[in-house]
């Protein structure tokens, strides 16, 4: 999806972006950092796009996500 992204091929890049994430949700910790990524990715993929409410969406799940695994950093 990330290739697709930086062609510029949105729709693409949506679809297995998309499934990507949805598969590491369904089997690994929302902690993990390859889920932290995916999130991310996605966020920079629909911002751009003018898709602000989602992009922020996904942002705020990835900053919830951050500060619920490291909770230190952010005392």
């Amino acid at each position: 999806g990330y290739t697709y992204m930086r062609l510029a091929e949105y729709g693409l890049a949506e679809r297995h972006l998309a499934r990507a994430l949805a598969l590491r949700r369904e089997h690994m910790s929302p902690h993990d950092p390859r889920v932290m990524e995916s999130i991310s990715t996605y966020a920079n993929l629909v911002y751009p796009q003018g898709r602000y409410p989602e992009a922020a969406n996904q942002f705020e799940t990835l900053l919830k996500a951050s500060r619920s695994a490291h909770p230190g950093d952010y005392a």
